[in-house]
């Protein structure tokens, strides 16, 4: 989810602070094009037959919350239920948080402005 979270800011970062509408343009777009990263590893469906090119789906479910705001602390990616025995889910957060198993933070914004 950490690479997912990171092209899914570059996204932001080259289109006037806005996140991508489907979590697929990252992939489309060469931000982030290897589709096991897409996927978490304790994901039961992870083996599952998937198409040999192109867009494959993802382990976690993508919450566009449209334009960047680095004063508001928003959803953006989690996982979905069934990985990790339902113990627990990892969320990230727009402003690089995680909660989850272990919580940290996985890229850090600026509060400079340009």
């Amino acid at each position: 989810m950490k690479q997912i979270a990171l092209a899914l800011a570059m996204y932001a970062e080259d289109n006037n602070g806005e996140y991508p509408p489907e979590l697929r343009l990252i992939y489309d777009l060469n931000y982030l094009t290897d589709r096991e990263v897409y996927f978490c590893k304790m994901d039961p469906s992870r083996n599952a037959q998937t198409p040999e090119t192109g867009w494959c789906g993802a382990s976690c479910l993508y919450h566009c919350p449209g334009k960047t705001d680095k004063t508001e602390k928003r959803l953006l990616l989690e996982e979905k239920t069934g990985n990790h025995l339902d113990q627990y889910r990892n969320r990230i957060y727009s402003d690089g948080s995680l909660e989850g198993s272990a919580q940290r933070r996985f890229f850090h914004r600026s509060t400079a402005e340009p």
